[in-house]
């Protein structure tokens, strides 16, 4: 018989109201509702709500810290099927192609050498940190809360791993030349906290980068709450770029560069969502009748004329006027003055 008592069943609807993760305020103005897990398909709704002392938006109320591990059940692990991973890892495929372009604008302001080291907050399967193992020949270290994800990431003799959130884990201060934060801010429970951890590590010299979605991107107000780049409810925090260099400078960092990054796919994959629900269709990976199938061939060929004909041309246009729905900003800490 166990000593221990009985342990209360986690309800994924369990919310918590908190103050703003930037300044502290508790004055909030909703702009969107309605949202949903439309990817898992799990239970409940979402509000994001602006807040009225700095402009942050932030999910509210939001899933507590136990829910919230529900809602990432299944999808983030490196359980998942071997193309997944293999486009995590970077080997072939999309995610090649993503992490080479990030580290292209990187490289301008930052340029890795192999005898620095990159610290890849919410690294997943790594695949950022094999690329740059690739180029520069540096050393890496990952950190992630999904433990499936780092067992498949990719081993060498110059990558670690480490399971767990950055402020928990005490590694060593002054360590690393470059950190990233790559989609990966925004499913953070205290961005500010997280970033001033990251201005510990730093070494001197040393520039952190963070790719995030972009709140004042055109597609957003289109798709709504079918926004891909919302991701209910893991998304937790909705930057603007005026919110995002707040957050940057709380943590006591020196914006250098921001800009607009050009991904063609958020259109597309967000249009894919909303004629989903709008026609009943059932989530990725669930089980499909016959008739589903043939309409979800459909909808695939719709979506690609679209991709070709209407969303590449238009997310050209809206890069070139820094209005697309991802961005990145690269931050150091802040130079002393010369006497």
């Amino acid at each position: 018989m166990s000593l221990q008592p009985p342990v209360a069943a986690v309800n994924i609807l369990d919310r918590e109201t908190l103050p703003c993760a930037l300044c502290g305020g508790e004055r909030f103005v909703v702009v969107l509702s309605g949202a949903r897990d439309w990817i898992g398909a799990r239970p409940g709704e979402f509000t994001l709500a602006r807040c009225e002392g700095c402009g942050l938006i932030a999910t509210r109320p939001r899933p507590t810290r136990a829910a919230l591990a529900l809602y990432y059940e299944g999808a983030y692990s490196g359980s998942g099927d071997a193309g997944l991973a293999e486009h995590e890892l970077g080997v072939k495929g999309p995610g090649r192609l993503v992490n080479g372009y990030r580290l292209h604008v990187i490289d301008q302001l930052r340029k890795l050498g192999e005898n620095d080291t990159l610290l890849d907050v919410g690294c997943s399967y790594g695949g950022l940190m094999w690329l740059a193992r690739k180029r520069a020949g540096c050393a890496t270290v990952g950190v992630d809360l999904d433990e499936g994800a780092l067992n498949a990431a990719h081993k060498h003799p110059r990558a670690s791993y480490h399971h767990g959130v950055l402020t928990e884990l005490g590694l060593e201060a002054g360590r690393f030349n470059l950190i990233t934060f790559m989609e990966c801010l925004e499913h953070d429970l205290s961005p500010v906290e997280t970033l001033r951890e990251a201005k510990r590590l730093l070494a001197e010299g040393g520039v952190i980068a963070i790719e995030v979605p972009c709140w004042e991107g055109l597609w957003r107000p289109i798709f709504g709450r079918f926004w891909l780049p919302l991701l209910m409810p893991q998304h937790l925090h909705h930057f603007s770029p005026a919110s995002l260099r707040a957050c940057v400078e709380a943590a006591g960092l020196e914006v250098i560069d921001q800009r607009a990054m050009f991904f063609p796919a958020e259109a597309t994959l967000s249009l894919g969502q909303a004629l989903g629900a709008a026609l009943g269709l059932p989530a990725p990976g669930a089980a499909q009748s016959a008739a589903q199938r043939v309409l979800g061939g459909v909808i695939g060929l719709v979506l690609a004329l679209f991709w070709l004909f209407v969303e590449l041309p238009a997310q050209f246009l809206m890069w070139l006027i820094n209005r697309t729905g991802h961005m990145m900003l690269i931050a150091r800490a802040p130079q002393a003055s010369p006497r």
